[in-house]
């Protein structure tokens, strides 16, 4: 089921939209519009009960054996789309469907399968042990005191000072419950047309996304997931395969609900004002500059998420640690430091967060409630942004990022991660987000930002077309982390080892984690129900 939620002016010429920031309650006309066309598809993974008593916080290695049981993808295969899908859309010139990516070619041959199951001399190449996996979505939990422009924020500047030139961004005080503000995003409605809503059904259920026994971590790829969807996908190939393609604009929000109106995903857009665009272009070039300075080596484009440079930034906690810590960049501290000092860049990701807040507003106090905890705990642990929940960030580093099918598996299951793209690139010809558990391929214009579970809903990205170029900016939290504050800022052994009551206790909660996660997330009527009067 898709919402489009837009702003509604009134007969005075009052905007009242969900991104103005002014209390407000619309005028909400619902007229369902059945979209048959939508088919979200059978799930990937059907076991939310992949149970794994000692979930680990590390990512599986990038050197796995493949799976030798044939082509690999064989749930997705190789497609020659028919002509059909030209007469719809033209694609730009490209490597044939299944061409593996040129950067990684440099990958040592793999011995040829038996002969009886020899496929054809394209159909398969050699895998790469990928020693330099950076994880490009998920280290760890950065604390906070304020957040977005829900919550003023604390007095003590970060070190990088961020969000000096944020003028447009005003200071809000936290409304009387029940009824709560909505965050300012800007200038995002400006000119926006009449509110309409529509919807189309799906038969997902988010029950049935993967998720490990305790569901703060997703549950650890297999080795046919982690190798059987390292390909190469043009959109034709994708339609011909039964994907649903959603034109997006870049502006207007879409909250993406499954069958039980669960608001799972949100497609949320970007202001628009010249001042956003202006700050967008700045964080595209300095990002891409300070990409290209850097000269990082040939290696550290080899990871099982795609071949380009991701750098991660923000507290980590994980692989043995006993307490987190914000990651060792080495060499490139000053350059990240410098990213995150950058107004424009500072002004997406507090965006990103006050979007968050909107659109999952238990799920986002719950990030915040950890968060607030850590700092308090480790009030040395400096976060990334001032005004941002998320512990993380990813810079993707040019010039044409997109991933190979993959799930961010660090991440809790029911969490979110933020996404923003920036560059000079034809959002209808390449950049589309494939949601794989979905069958959705949308199209993602630079500026705009989208909020998904990247730990349970597999996704990739279509290549842009030649020429152009595509970085793009995340946030995110690992689940990891907020199993260490529930456990009192221990791990697992040391509570068991300190308290095997509480030990005991925390085990027994791991069997309904996961609908606890489901219950912080919101519908669409949750939300309608929260705005304020409108005086």
């Amino acid at each position: 089921m898709i919402w489009v939620l837009q702003g509604r002016m009134t007969r005075s010429g009052t905007l009242f939209s969900p991104y103005t920031g002014t209390p407000y309650k619309p005028n909400i006309e619902c007229e369902p519009l059945r979209c048959d066309a939508f088919d979200f598809g059978p799930l990937l993974a059907n076991a939310v009960a992949q149970e794994q008593s000692h979930a680990e916080d590390h990512e599986p290695a990038d050197d796995l054996e493949p799976a030798d049981d044939g082509d690999i993808d064989e749930e997705y295969p190789p497609f020659e789309p028919p002509e059909a899908i030209d007469d719809v859309y033209s694609p730009p010139p490209s490597p044939p469907p299944h061409d593996p990516p040129q950067d990684l070619d440099d990958a040592p041959e793999r011995a040829p399968p038996p002969p009886e199951r020899a496929p054809p001399p394209s159909a398969k190449r050699a895998r790469t042990a990928f020693d330099g996996d950076i994880d490009e979505e998920h280290p760890l939990f950065d604390p906070l005191d304020a957040i977005d422009d829900i919550y003023p924020p604390p007095p003590l500047a970060p070190p990088h000072d961020p969000l000096q030139d944020l003028d447009d961004v005003p200071e809000r005080a936290p409304p009387p419950p029940p009824k709560r503000a909505h965050t300012a995003f800007d200038d995002m409605c400006a000119g926006k047309k009449p509110l309409k809503m529509s919807r189309s059904h799906t038969t997902l259920d988010a029950t049935r996304l993967p998720a490990t026994h305790g569901g703060y971590a997703a549950r650890v790829e297999s080795a046919d997931e982690t190798w059987g969807s390292k390909k190469r996908r043009s959109l034709p190939e994708l339609l011909g395969l039964g994907f649903q393609l959603v034109r997006w604009n870049g502006y207007d929000s879409r909250p993406i609900v499954d069958v039980f109106g669960r608001i799972i995903a949100v497609l949320v857009g970007q202001p628009r004002s010249a001042s956003w665009d202006a700050d967008v272009a700045s964080a595209y070039q300095h990002i891409s500059a300070e990409g290209a300075a850097a000269a990082f080596p040939h290696d550290l484009r080899k990871h099982r998420r795609g071949g380009f440079v991701a750098q991660n930034v923000g507290i980590y906690y994980g692989q043995g640690a006993k307490f987190p810590t914000r990651l060792r960049t080495g060499m490139y501290e000053p350059m990240l430091d410098r990213l995150l000092g950058n107004p424009a860049v500072a002004r997406m990701a507090t965006f990103a967060s006050a979007a968050f807040a909107w659109w999952a507003p238990r799920l986002h106090q719950y990030y915040r409630e950890h968060a607030n905890k850590l700092h308090d705990h480790y009030p040395h642990l400096r976060r990334n942004f001032l005004r941002s929940v998320f512990s993380c960030a990813a810079f993707n580093f040019g010039p044409s990022i997109w991933t190979f099918r993959h799930r961010d598996i660090l991440n809790a299951p029911f969490g979110w991660c933020a996404v923003q793209s920036g560059g000079e690139f034809d959002a209808t010809q390449g950049g589309h987000l494939v949601l794989w558990d979905l069958k959705l391929v949308i199209e993602f214009p630079a500026g705009a930002l989208m909020l998904l579970p990247s730990a349970t809903i597999a996704h990739s990205n279509i290549p842009v077309a030649p020429g152009q170029t595509r970085i793009s900016f995340m946030q995110y939290t690992a689940g990891g982390l907020m199993r260490f504050v529930d456990n009192g800022f221990r791990t697992d052994a040391e509570v068991e080892a300190e308290d095997p009551e509480e030990f005991a206790r925390l085990a027994a909660l791991k069997d309904t984690r996961w609908e606890m996660g489901l219950k912080l997330l919101s519908t669409v009527d949750d939300i309608l129900e929260s705005l304020p009067d409108a005086e």
